[in-house]
C-alpha cells in the first residue's frame, strides 16, 4: 500500500514537470461515467500528431490535473476492468502558456479488446510491425533474417481493407521521411505541399514473441518452418497491450525447404490472423 501511494504521488509530480515551466499551462478535467469497481489508471494529454506531451494520475472519481505545454491537446483518459479497458476522449482544448484551462468532462466507454473482439470493428486502425524468420538452413556463421513485412501487410491489406480496416504505416523509415518531407514543405521548399498527419493506430500485427531476436516471428528450418503472429491492442504509458493468437502454425517438409516453401507459410499464417480480424 506504502509503495502504491509513492508512485502515485512520483506519478503526479513527473506529470507537473514534464512540460516547460516557461511555456507551460495547466488543465483540469474528469471523466465521467467510471462504472463500479474499475480502477482509474490515468490520462495522457495527445497533440494533432499523436504526440504525447504529459502524463498524469485519475483520482478514484476520475478527476485530473495536468501541466501541458502551450498548445491544442485531447485528454485520454483510462481506466482497467478485466480484460476491458475503458477510455475517455476529451474534445480539444486549447492551453495558453501561463494559462488554465478546463477540458470538457467526457464519459468512458468500454473498448473491444483483441483479446475479446471476434472481428476488428470497421474503421478499425492496424499498423504491421517489422516480420522476419529465423533462417537456420545453413548451419556455418550466425542465422540470417528475411524480412517478410511487406507480404504480411499486402495479405492483409488484400484481406481486411475492403472490410472497413484502415492499415497505416508506422515503421521509422516512412516516418522519418515524412517528417522531413513535411518540414520541407512548410519552410516552402517542397514543390508539392504535404502536412504530415499520422492517425494513431489501434492494433498492431506482430511476431507473437515480442522478446524475438531482430523480430522474428518464427523459424526456417532444414525439414520444417515455424510461424505465430499476433494482434495487440494498442498498449501506452497508462494500460498494458492484449494481445489474440492463433495456433502456432508448423508445417513440416521433406525436403530442405525453398522460397516458394517460406512464402506459403507466410501466407497461411497470414490468412489465419485475417480470419481473426476481419
Amino acid at each position: 500500500m506504502v509503495r502504491a501511494r509513492w508512485l502515485s504521488a512520483l506519478v503526479a509530480v513527473l506529470a507537473l514537470t514534464v512540460a516547460s515551466p516557461s511555456l507551460a499551462g495547466t488543465v483540469t478535467g474528469s471523466v465521467t461515467k467510471l462504472p463500479v469497481g474499475v480502477t482509474p489508471l490515468g490520462v495522457e494529454a495527445v497533440n494533432a500528431q499523436g504526440v504525447i506531451g504529459a502524463t498524469g494520475p485519475l483520482t478514484g472519481s476520475g478527476g485530473y490535473h495536468l501541466a501541458v505545454s502551450a498548445g491544442t491537446w485531447i485528454f485520454v483518459g483510462t481506466a482497467a476492468s478485466g480484460d476491458e479497458p475503458f477510455t475517455s476522449l476529451s474534445a480539444p482544448v486549447r492551453v495558453r502558456a501561463h494559462g488554465s484551462a478546463t477540458a470538457p468532462a467526457a464519459p468512458a466507454r468500454q473498448e473491444a479488446s483483441a483479446a475479446s473482439a471476434a472481428r476488428l470493428k470497421r474503421g478499425s486502425v492496424v499498423t504491421v510491425d517489422r516480420v522476419t524468420l529465423e533462417d537456420e538452413r545453413v548451419f556455418t556463421g550466425p542465422p540470417s533474417y528475411p524480412d517478410y513485412t511487406t507480404t504480411v501487410t499486402n495479405d492483409l491489406f488484400r484481406a481486411c481493407a475492403a472490410r472497413g480496416i484502415t492499415f497505416v504505416d508506422s515503421s521509422a523509415a516512412f516516418v522519418g521521411f515524412a517528417k522531413q518531407e513535411s518540414n520541407l514543405s512548410r519552410s516552402g521548399r517542397l514543390a508539392t505541399a504535404f502536412a504530415f498527419r499520422p492517425i494513431r493506430w489501434q492494433y498492431e500485427v506482430a511476431p507473437d514473441n515480442p522478446e524475438s531476436i531482430e523480430s522474428s516471428a518464427g523459424v526456417i528450418g532444414t525439414n520444417e518452418i515455424s510461424m505465430q503472429l499476433s494482434i495487440n491492442l494498442a498498449g501506452s504509458q497508462l494500460s498494458a497491450g492484449r494481445s489474440l493468437r492463433v495456433p502456432n502454425l508448423v508445417v513440416p517438409f521433406s525436403t530442405t525447404p525453398d522460397a516458394q516453401d517460406i512464402l506459403g507459410v507466410v501466407h497461411r499464417e497470414d490468412m489465419a490472423i485475417a480470419r481473426k480480424m476481419c
